[in-house]
């Protein structure tokens, strides 16, 4: 018997309601995403069974014949963004912005989570320690049902959330397209032209180069301006007998399986 552990395209993150009078700032959402320790997060709350994640593009996700985009354009993108980046001072940086004085123990900010689980309330509960520790805010965790849950953050009832999303298919626009302005898919009301500018005219490229390079540029925008913060891409483990050959580890595999053999039993 072996193991069997490979990354899929699920993608773990927090969202910022950017119409929200505090996350209306671009530096308040920096400093919750800086702030941030993903692989204590892995470690504590995933008992190290996925990966910390600092990209919106997960890494199986191909760009076509040149293979892996994250292989091409960089594996943590985010991680270079935070670096020297002191998300305390970003929060008071934000709160002088919107005039709200220097006091950060004065912020109260509700996560918003679909499900009641104990697990979903552990994972508040790490969080209201963490953000209060690092930033000095109070965390308020509102657990609702799912369907509660996506009418409240879908009509802006909200200021930050948590979900986890699966992409459609093997290429990185099924990701960063869902971040349009007209897509509607994780309601953050984010607006960039030029983030919507670069996705359509990916969508057009048939140059493979060319498209993964306005791909990158696209995501450096979204990673720059915080209305969503990853946190963990899931793995997946499994256990399968050591003569069993061929198995696929791409979460894109539609040979079932058909290639699977044995040898040596």
């Amino acid at each position: 018997m072996k193991s069997l552990e490979y990354e899929n395209t699920t993608l773990r993150c927090h969202f910022f309601n950017t119409k929200d009078e505090l996350f209306q700032n671009e530096n308040i959402r920096k400093a919750f995403t800086y702030a941030m320790d993903r692989e204590d997060i892995n470690s504590t709350i995933y008992f190290d069974t996925h990966k910390p994640s600092y990209s919106w593009v997960m890494g199986p996700v191909s760009t076509g014949e040149n293979g892996s985009y994250r292989e091409q354009v960089g594996e943590t993108p985010l991680k270079d963004i935070m670096a020297n980046q002191d998300p305390k001072e970003l929060l008071l940086k934000g709160m002088e912005e919107l005039g709200l004085g220097d006091d950060p123990s004065q912020i109260t900010v509700t996560l918003s989570v679909g499900g009641t689980t104990q697990w979903l309330r552990t994972y508040g509960e790490y969080f209201q320690q963490k953000y209060e520790d690092v930033l000095g805010v109070k965390i308020e965790l509102e657990q609702n049902e799912w369907g509660t849950f996506q009418s409240k953050i879908n009509s802006g009832d909200y200021q930050m959330g948590y979900m986890s999303w699966t992409i459609d298919y093997n290429d990185p626009i099924s990701m960063l397209e869902i971040m349009k302005s007209d897509a509607g898919s994780i309601p953050t009301f984010w607006v960039n032209e030029e983030y919507d500018k670069l996705i359509t005219q990916a969508s057009k490229e048939m140059d493979e180069a060319k498209r993964t390079e306005l791909y990158k540029q696209a995501e450096q925008i979204l990673l720059e301006e915080c209305p969503v913060c990853p946190v963990t891409n899931e793995v997946y483990h499994g256990f399968v007998y050591s003569y069993v050959k061929n198995i696929s580890t791409s979460p894109f595999n539609t040979m079932g399986m058909k290639k699977v053999y044995t040898s040596g039993r």
